[in-house]
């Protein structure tokens, strides 16, 4: 994941539902290597959209399982989990399996489009096991 390496200017799209209206924010990050090159910390800003949204996770590879592992917390109390590795060319990790109003909801984020200046991430949402998936959140990167 050293592509992800550096600070970054970003533009959130995001909305809160599958079928609600999508609203912009600008924010920044700040990734870096930590540990020895062990592992990832990101530093998240965004104002919004909402309200002021900060959060930072923290990702290695674990090699006795062969994929990245990335823990996700913020402001708001979140507490995510993830899993992955590159997929058709795009970094893709998934998170823990939900239960909501009785259907079994996946969340994942896919890192594609990375050049050494930009990138674009995309959080997905899934009730049917990736046969169909829902953007709902897209962020645009441009290094600082």
């Amino acid at each position: 994941m050293d592509f992800w390496l550096g600070d970054w200017n970003v533009v959130v799209h995001a909305r809160q539902q599958p079928e609600g209206p999508w609203a912009d924010a600008s924010g920044h990050q700040h990734v870096e290597s930590i540990l020895g090159g062990c592992a990832i910390a990101e530093t998240f800003t965004a104002d919004g959209p909402g309200s002021a949204w900060a959060g930072r996770s923290f990702s290695s590879w674990q090699p006795t399982v062969g994929s990245w592992r990335q823990t996700w917390v913020d402001d708001s109390g979140s507490y995510l989990a993830f899993t992955g590795n590159v997929e058709g060319g795009a970094m893709t990790l998934y998170g823990e399996k939900r239960t909501k109003d009785d259907k079994t909801i996946q969340m994942r984020m896919v890192f594609q489009h990375v050049t050494p200046t930009s990138l674009h991430w995309e959080w997905q949402r899934t009730d049917d096991d990736w046969k169909t998936s829902t953007p709902m959140m897209t962020i645009d990167y441009t290094r600082r």
